[in-house]
């Protein structure tokens, strides 16, 4: 009898132990670890950069872009031939920055997820009627992760 139950405690071991479940270490997504801050910075710009590269170490993805006066103009000449009015406000300055730095990681798988969802959206907001440039707030709002 006291083989039987020390057999049948074995066994039962056993079985527990097969029945396990086993939890594997969590590790974080190598792509984003493996992301390294890259700086762009026009020749005529690199003393201004140098000064200021101390004080720009306030996130791990920071893009530095320096824009000349040439470059505005630019901009400014090929808004107006194509009818696009660009607003001078610090609130577009900001979030400009904001996604372009902090959030550069997030922008980049959005504007990827985006090549797959957008043609779709624009087909359902045309049949409803809507502006085709709603379709743009997914970006910002969930970044077209269907998960959020």
């Amino acid at each position: 009898m006291k083989y039987k139950f020390i057999i049948l405690l074995v066994f039962i071991g056993f079985l527990i132990q097969s029945c396990s479940v086993q939890v594997k270490e969590k590790r974080s997504s190598t792509l984003k670890d493996a992301y390294k801050p890259e700086t762009i910075v026009k020749n005529e710009n690199k003393e201004k950069f140098q000064s200021k590269k101390s004080e720009s170490n306030k996130t791990k993805n920071q893009v530095l872009i320096t824009i000349t006066e040439e470059d505005r103009d630019f901009v400014k000449r090929e808004a107006s031939a194509l009818n696009i009015q660009i607003p001078d406000d610090r609130d577009i300055d900001y979030f400009i920055d904001y996604f372009t730095t902090t959030k550069k990681y997030f922008t980049e798988n959005a504007l990827k997820r985006a090549n797959y969802f957008m043609p779709m959206v624009r087909k359902i907001f045309r049949q409803e009627g809507l502006p085709e440039e709603l379709a743009y707030l997914a970006v910002v709002e969930s970044g077209f992760n269907p998960f959020a």
